[in-house]
């Protein structure tokens, strides 16, 4: 799928060099209130270029900086570069109630994401999701980190690499923040984003679920090492459900060559959809 890139120079008080290592990407949603995603990605790329995205204190007075990201990614999978990879924004998601040094500055370490959402029950797009996990799968593949949800809700004293939510840092926790939010289809884009940073199909990706390994595949509210064979089969029948593709279970006898198969993918399941072995 080919989708538009465009570049844009934000306003100078928003964006500076970069000060650390980049150890992954971060994903926010703009929740501008307007009146469509469309709308919301215009104005959020007008904002970017505004002197008056400006951070005041309580007399009123600029303190010098304001919120930004390094890229928008907007309804039909286009994408607006807001910076280059040496420069981060002077804030997107920032510290948490602790502080420095003990807690690192999460835009010092993480790429920035905006997917253009204009309030929290407004549902991402399939071309937002597609982009999105393209666009960190070629981060991932450029600067070397794994495609693993992090949580750094409880601890933000160490920035391990992979891809985190505002919502899921201690910046967001202290700010009350809920950005991507409910609507953010998690496991769905871990899934695309593995398969383009490996460029394996969908028996790759199907492998890491049915294996069982929580730094692989990913569903949302529990880890795979706690959850039973039934409940992983049908986590994956609803990722193929949305996918629109076809869903047949077939029996595997021991010892037949599906069977030898799936035991060299590390499963141990009866019971696996059809495709898996065309």
């Amino acid at each position: 799928m080919t989708y538009k890139t465009e570049r844009i120079t934000p306003a100078p008080q928003l964006v500076k060099p970069r000060t650390g290592p980049i150890k992954g990407s971060v994903i926010h949603s703009t929740r501008g209130g307007t009146s469509s995603p469309e709308v919301d990605y215009s104005a959020t790329k007008n904002w970017f270029t505004s002197p008056n995205n400006m951070a005041r204190n309580s007399q009123g007075q600029p303190l010098g900086y304001g919120g930004c990201a390094s890229r928008i990614i907007g309804p039909a999978g286009e994408m607006t570069i807001v910076m280059p990879d040496d420069q981060m924004p002077t804030y997107s998601a920032g510290y948490g109630a602790i502080g420095p040094p003990v807690e690192f500055l999460v835009d010092q370490h993480y790429i920035s994401y905006e997917l253009a959402q204009p309030t929290i029950n407004t549902p991402y797009t399939d071309p937002q999701i597609d982009r999105i996990a393209m666009e960190i799968a070629l981060d991932a593949k450029t600067y070397g980190f794994p495609i693993i949800m992090r949580d750094f809700r409880d601890d933000q004293t160490v920035p391990l690499p992979g891809v985190t939510r505002h919502d899921r840092t201690a910046n967001g926790r202290k700010l009350g923040k809920s950005d991507p939010g409910h609507m953010f289809p998690e496991v769905r884009f871990v899934t695309l984003a593995r398969a383009y940073l490996e460029g394996v199909d969908d028996m790759k990706v199907i492998a890491y679920i049915l294996e069982g390994q929580p730094e692989q595949a990913l569903l949302i509210g529990a880890h795979l090492e706690h959850v039973d064979s039934r409940t992983q089969l049908d986590a994956l029948k609803r990722i193929y459900q949305r996918r629109g593709v076809e869903w047949v279970e077939v029996a595997v006898k021991k010892g037949s060559p599906d069977w030898n198969d799936l035991q060299q993918l590390g499963g141990h399941y009866d019971r696996l959809p059809r495709k898996l072995f065309q």
